[in-house]
């Protein structure tokens, strides 16, 4: 009977000592998760906003090869550059943009091209027929920081800067998930 008891208490000995194990494991996880879900918290707190609205104002912006589009509306991030007519991004992410052409009256079709660190991921159109013609299109780019997105003029035809009160020859983008 004593060697029965003996071995219970050193059986005893041996779960309070895994009890103790467990219990110690379970309050570094606990703490490590806490610590998790503040890293999480503050990620999500964080919400990044990148837009841009841009439009051509001067004529003569046009006939360089990067078109620069030098009114500027919205430019949430400061990721668009008046001076050099380029948006760079300033998260990594998936974003959309849109551009817009009318060609210049009597000059010839407008074609740009929609480029993404100097290569072309899509184009725009317009041909003159009778007054004006308008050409527009979209695209959402997988971006990483520092990447870059412009407009090129294909050509080295003219482009209608405003009518009036409304912009016809545009820019824009924004940031849709980061």
């Amino acid at each position: 009977m004593e060697q029965l008891v003996n071995e219970l208490s050193k059986k005893s000995a041996k779960l309070q000592q895994q009890s103790y194990t467990t219990k110690q494991s379970v309050k570094d996880l606990r703490t490590k998760l806490q610590a998790e879900l503040a890293v999480i918290k503050n990620l999500t707190a964080r919400t990044t906003n990148v837009a841009f609205y841009s439009w051509l104002a001067n004529e003569n912006t046009a006939h360089s090869r990067v078109i620069k589009y030098d009114r500027v509306v919205t430019n949430i991030g400061n990721g668009y550059s008046v001076s050099t007519g380029r948006f760079v991004a300033p998260v990594s992410g998936t974003y959309a943009f849109s551009v817009t052409v009318s060609d210049k009256s009597g000059v010839g079709p407008a074609h740009l091209d929609i480029m993404k660190n100097d290569i072309e991921v899509g184009a725009v159109r317009s041909e003159k027929t009778v007054d004006m013609d308008l050409g527009s299109q979209t695209v959402v780019l997988s971006l990483k920081a520092s990447d870059n997105v412009y407009i090129k003029n294909r050509g080295n035809h003219g482009l209608h800067s405003h009518r009036g009160r409304y912009a016809i020859n545009t820019f824009s983008g924004f940031l849709i998930r980061s």
